[in-house]
């Protein structure tokens, strides 16, 4: 048994979906819809940038380990190697090096030097050994001759977007670090799947490469994002129901008269 109350309701839905108002009503469910879904995967997008500072934070406070340990917790016991802190021993083969485009230090534009380390075992890894102005080369860093120790951070592979342009291997030009990528365009294979971030000036005594900060800045504007979202589909849904309830009115009135 329906109350007045309930025939209101389905009274003013019936409205909704005649002629007049069904093309709106339709715009503002699918609109409405989108804003909601919006603030939703913002809010997944929290979780997981939360869960991903945590295990950087758990990773940066561990304490150093050497690449054997790291490769087999990676391999074996499938954990993220990303910002483990590691120490490795090796030397550097003065080679044509790669170059991370567009990076800023102190407000300077700059690139990022990054060269194949020959490890004792023979194995090959990349090092980001830091910040490099754009009027210096890697003629101008001094490399020690014995094998030196590089202190620094592990990570998988730089953040890539839709927007980042390609990786030039002919000109060593790069936007992204993949060693994956660069193992199979430089035909490495023995090049491990993970590069190093050096952190300390070590053996270098010139003043570039400028070593990497430890700190790790992540930007975490997700909740606002969403709330951004939340608010418009509210404010959407307010300006709908002011608009269909006077449009339903003044059609009262024409059926009045």
């Amino acid at each position: 048994m329906r109350t007045p109350h309930s025939k209101d309701i389905f009274s003013y839905m019936k409205d909704l979906v005649r002629p007049g108002l069904r093309g709106f009503f339709a715009f503002f469910i699918v609109t409405f819809a989108l804003l909601v879904t919006l603030g939703t995967w913002q809010l997944k997008r929290l979780d997981w940038k939360n869960d991903l500072i945590q295990n950087i934070n758990q990773n940066l406070a561990k304490p150093p380990v050497d690449l054997d340990s790291l490769i087999t917790d990676t391999l074996s016991k499938k954990q993220n190697p990303d910002y483990r802190r590691v120490k490795v021993m090796g030397t550097f083969k003065k080679t044509k090096p790669f170059k991370i485009l567009a990076k800023v230090h102190d407000s300077k534009l700059g690139y990022h030097l990054v060269l194949p380390f020959t490890l004792t075992n023979g194995a090959r890894i990349l090092v980001n050994l830091g910040w490099m102005p754009m009027n210096k080369s890697i003629e101008d860093v001094k490399f020690p001759d014995s094998p030196l120790t590089i202190s620094g951070v592990v990570k998988s592979m730089t953040g890539r977007t839709s927007y980042t342009p390609e990786n030039n291997y002919q000109t060593h030009e790069l936007f992204n670090l993949d060693p994956l990528e660069i193992a199979h365009e430089k035909t490495w294979p023995a090049l491990l799947p993970f590069y190093i971030v050096r952190i300390s000036q070590g053996a270098f005594v010139q003043p570039y490469p400028v070593p990497i900060e430890e700190k790790i800045h992540l930007p975490n504007s997700h909740l606002e994002y969403a709330l951004t979202w939340y608010l418009l589909a509210l404010f959407w849904g307010l300006i709908f129901t002011f608009y269909a309830r006077r449009q339903i009115h003044r059609n009262s009135l024409k059926k009045e008269t």
